[in-house]
């Protein structure tokens, strides 16, 4: 009985690391202390 194939996923290694850095960018985002007032009036 032959193992199952492990599939390539080597193509698609750059859009899974951008989806990954778009949700650590999201989550930094809603779970920071400070509200969005007081980072405006940093800029």
């Amino acid at each position: 009985m032959p193992l199952a194939e492990v599939p390539n996923i080597v193509p698609a290694l750059p859009e899974i690391f951008l989806a990954l850095a778009a949700m650590a960018l999201l989550m930094l985002g809603v779970f920071q202390k400070e509200t969005g007032e007081a980072r405006l009036q940093l800029a």
